[in-house]
């Protein structure tokens, strides 16, 4: 018995992984040849982890997601797996594979080489082994989802699994095409479901224009989607959608070497005019302002902002916003007059709204200046 007691510490010593602790996903070193061959003996995929020696989610995945028992287990019993530097030994791999970002996780057929399913960036372990699994069963990978989306299959559910396929692989071109092309093909009622709002909640984002063609459709029922989600949420898609692409302008630095896009600040306020929605006027005050921004004219970027805020075309909240966005401007333009004729307006303003912080900040900002 002292015997086995005995060994049962040697074992325990020399080798931990052996009771289960610290596995990690074996990751082969044969070179890309070697491993197809492997791959089609074992008769098994390739899961080929692409990367980089810069990229900080490679470096979590391999850290905290690769060394969990539960993913090594799964991908070393259904896999051939192999990790290659895409700017190095990879190079030519990143081309064939049209790899565009970091990770990007490829599931890859070894007699074909044809990528069967796809992510891209670093998620948990309940996430990747889903991955895997998806590639293995085939019936939702991406390269399934694909070949029936090009044999004209277009049932809701199946377009959701294959927008979310094309999202998870950060294939943001073909998704955007995908669902434009579906969107084209519905009826404002075959619109108006659950279903296509879940789509557009996840797949209208920041990245997306507002000339894009499933925003546009979007928009015009965006009083109808009120009755299938919260109207805040609804809100927010058109907000995020919006105000991202109106920050480009009131956010611009000049001192960051960019030009400033006035012709695509035009295209914008043009784009603002066609839609029907309450937040407009606020939007297109952002924008008329920040023309000054661009041409650095920072007299009449005073006078405009008061000339706005006289209107009364801000809603109320919105006021502090936009002094916010467009005072610091003044603060450093280095044109004393300028900012002492704002430094005076501000105490009008600390008169309307006494003992406001976010006007106290901005004042401090205009006196450090002068």
């Amino acid at each position: 018995m002292r015997f086995f007691y005995t060994l049962f510490l040697l074992v325990g010593w020399f080798c931990p992984n052996c009771f289960g602790q610290n596995f990690s996903i074996v990751f082969q070193q044969d070179g890309w040849e070697n491993v197809l061959k492997r791959a089609v003996n074992e008769r098994k995929q390739v899961f080929l982890d692409c990367y980089t020696a810069w990229c900080g989610p490679c470096k979590i995945l391999e850290k905290t997601v690769f060394t969990q028992d539960s993913v090594a287990m799964f991908f070393n019993r259904n896999f051939v797996c192999v990790k290659i530097d895409m700017e190095k030994e990879g190079k030519e791999l990143a081309r064939k594979f049209q790899i565009q970002a970091f990770p990007t996780l490829l599931f890859i057929d070894p007699e074909t080489e044809e990528v069967n399913h796809r992510l891209v960036g670093a998620g948990d372990a309940a996430w990747l082994i889903e991955g895997g699994k998806k590639a293995l069963e085939g019936l939702n990978s991406l390269g399934v989802l694909t070949k029936r989306f090009a044999k004209g299959e277009r049932k809701p559910e199946f377009m959701r699994d294959y927008l979310n396929a094309l999202a998870d692989a950060g294939m943001r071109v073909q998704r955007d095409r995908v669902m434009e092309c579906w969107f084209r093909g519905l009826n404002d009622e075959e619109l108006l479901t659950p279903l296509c709002w879940s789509c557009i909640e996840r797949h209208i984002d920041a990245q997306t224009v507002p000339s894009n063609y499933c925003f546009m459709r979007f928009l015009g029922l965006y009083k109808e989607y009120y009755r299938i989600a919260e109207k805040r949420m609804v809100d927010l898609r058109i907000s995020v959608v919006i105000q991202n692409r109106i920050a480009k302008y009131t956010r611009w630095k000049a001192e960051q070497g960019n030009l400033f896009d006035e012709e695509g600040r035009q295209q914008l306020m043009e784009d603002l005019q066609k839609m029907d929605y309450e937040k407009v006027s606020s939007w297109q005050a952002q924008l008329s302002t920040a023309e000054y921004v661009g041409k650095q004219d920072f007299k009449g970027l005073l006078l405009h902002m008061k000339k706005i805020l006289k209107k009364g075309v801000l809603k109320e909240g919105e006021e502090g916003y936009y002094l916010a966005l467009f005072l610091p401007y003044l603060a450093a333009s280095k044109e004393r007059s300028v900012i002492e004729e704002a430094l005076e307006w501000m105490e009008e303003w600390s008169v309307k709204y006494p003992a406001d912080p976010m006007i106290e900040s901005l004042k401090k900002q205009l006196i450090t200046a002068l």
